[in-house]
């Protein structure tokens, strides 16, 4: 009964920390691109959104499953390629969300230019 209590445990462990470090990674994600500098109107579609944090979740959930579980060199090599698919998947689902529309009567971002 033990064994079974410290694995629920493990378990519930595992899906808080990946659901927060998941939603970390969307909200650094979104954060990024909301600090981004235009002169156009920027929208998202929220279905999309919703479904690239889905995708972050899924994989620090799975990314911390494969540090407690994977051992051996070519098994976590194969667990860090499908760790940077899901990365890569989830910051262009995201990207995908995002809408751009030329503006009227906006001005030109202050800042830093490229040069």
């Amino acid at each position: 009964m033990r064994i079974a209590h410290q694995r629920a445990l493990g378990m519930v462990g595992l899906f808080a920390g990946g659901g927060i470090t998941g939603l970390g990674v969307g909200a650094m994600h979104y954060a990024g691109m909301y600090a981004m500098k235009s002169d156009a109107s920027i929208s998202y579609d929220g279905r999309i959104v919703a479904l690239s944090m889905v995708i972050a979740v899924v994989a620090a959930t799975a990314a911390l499953w494969f540090t407690l579980h994977v051992r051996g060199t070519l098994v976590t090599v194969a667990a860090a390629l499908v760790m940077g698919v899901a990365v890569s998947g989830m910051h262009y689902t995201g990207m995908f969300a995002m809408r751009v529309h030329e503006a009227e009567h906006m001005h030109a971002p202050s800042g830093a230019g490229a040069t």
